[in-house]
């Protein structure tokens, strides 16, 4: 499982709302990093979101105990992060916790050996677009422990454990089983639901539920176990964050594993700047797309530009160091109530060459007749900070060159203790 401090990539200056992305499997190394993320962080109460199809449920159970002893909020939800989606970026278990720019999503999901660890949570919030799910648990191997024990002497005399020091593991692949309805294993579960304030009415879903299918939990199952706390969805958790509805998995690279988790990004997508002309008035330059669209569509407002009546066709003319983007005639009178706004298409090659530009010249102009054009008003900006999040989703292979200017966007026991690894 992957752990992430991420910051809301909205325009929210100083109030912007923080949160931990917890995206992944929980395998056995799993409670480490939860506690060496929470060390690293210190105390500060910030909401936890997870994502995760699964895994080993003894490290999910020491999971939940650390979201207890730290009283955490909980929900479920995927975080989009854009910084992310380059090869090579900075976004592995090593990375220093120091927030990424990101969103939350709807399309979250806590499956089987999740559950466990979500229940953790003090306050636990699974709204519209989660999907909540349990099944029976399977045992994939035998694992055999020695530890070094640690006693003191009871007031009652007997000896009490003070601390264990492992020694030694083995562990031996077995033939993966299922655990029906009656192991011994849900005796565990229902104690672990218990302590934690969840219905044990989940151990019987759980039990009853092929290990090869997911029993998805109803908005009313989710309640009335008391698995979910609060009603509401990321909303309720992140009151000040936009969040976003529809995402879509970005394509797996060659020779990834069919079940690898993929990041998302938006269905839509869009971005704005505003260009500063010499002559005091100002173009605002909108672009929006569809994910996975080979164009993008732009659109431009006139803002305290100053056009004359017989202006009867407009354009904007874009240019970098490498190529004219935008040279073609943008047919809108003078913009009025009933006017549409210029407006066109870009291939994404041309709109990342914008993107990435150090510098680009912005020539407004107009033609009151067809022979005679007259440029209205131009601008030489730099690198144009605010398209670094669309151009993060758009082309999210081209790095701006190096010489560019960046864009702001015991003892032991007598006999070894044999457990078997759980996983549902």
């Amino acid at each position: 499982m992957r752990l992430l401090l991420v910051r809301d990539d909205g325009d929210c200056g100083t109030t912007c709302a923080e949160w931990i992305s917890a995206e992944g499997d929980f395998v056995d190394a799993t409670p480490e990093v939860f506690r060496t993320f929470f060390r690293k962080i210190g105390d500060r109460p910030l909401p936890i979101l997870f994502h995760s199809r699964g895994g080993s449920s003894n490290a999910a159970m020491e999971v939940a105990r650390l979201l207890r002893q730290r009283r955490a909020e909980v929900a479920v939800g995927r975080t989009i992060l854009p910084g992310c989606l380059a090869p090579g970026a900075a976004c592995g278990p090593d990375r220093p916790t120091t927030p990424l720019p990101g969103e939350p999503a709807l399309s979250g999901v806590c499956l089987s050996a999740c559950v466990f660890a979500f229940a953790g949570g003090t306050t636990r919030v699974a709204g519209r677009g989660a999907r909540v799910g349990v099944h029976q648990a399977s045992v994939a191997e035998q694992v055999s422990k020695r530890w070094r024990v640690r006693y003191r002497i009871g007031p009652d005399g007997n000896r009490v454990e003070i601390g264990r020091e492992l020694i030694d593991e083995t562990r031996t692949k077995v033939t993966p089983r299922a655990l029906g309805e009656g192991d011994p294993f849900y005796d565990r579960v229902a104690a672990h639901f218990r302590g934690l304030g969840v219905g044990e009415t989940l151990v019987a879903l759980s039990a009853a539920t092929p290990a090869a299918k997911i029993r998805l939990l109803t908005p009313a199952e989710l309640s009335e176990t008391g698995l979910v706390t609060r009603d509401g969805g990321l909303e309720s958790v992140l009151p000040t964050t936009r969040i976003v509805h529809f995402v879509r998995p970005v394509p797996a690279p060659d020779g990834a594993p069919a079940d690898a988790y993929r990041p998302v990004v938006p269905v839509a997508l869009s971005a704005a700047a505003k260009i500063a002309l010499e002559d005091g008035g100002e173009v605002a330059l909108h672009f929006d797309t569809i994910h996975g669209s080979p164009t993008i569509g732009w659109r431009v407002a006139l803002d305290r530009a100053s056009l004359p009546t017989a202006a009867t066709i407009v354009w904007l003319r874009i240019t970098t160091a490498e190529r004219v983007l935008g040279g073609g005639v943008l047919r809108a009178v003078r913009p009025s109530a009933d006017a549409p706004l210029p407006m066109g298409q870009l291939e994404l090659s041309q709109f990342c060459g914008l993107a990435t530009a150090p510098t680009s010249v912005f020539q407004l102009a107009y033609r009151p007749t067809p022979d005679a054009p007259t440029i209205v008003g131009s601008a030489t900006v730099g690198p144009l900070g605010e398209l670094a999040r669309l151009r993060a989703f758009v082309c999210p292979q081209a790095a701006p060159p190096a010489s560019a200017a960046p864009t702001p966007v015991e003892r032991p026991s007598a006999k070894p203790r044999k457990a078997s690894t759980t996983r549902s």
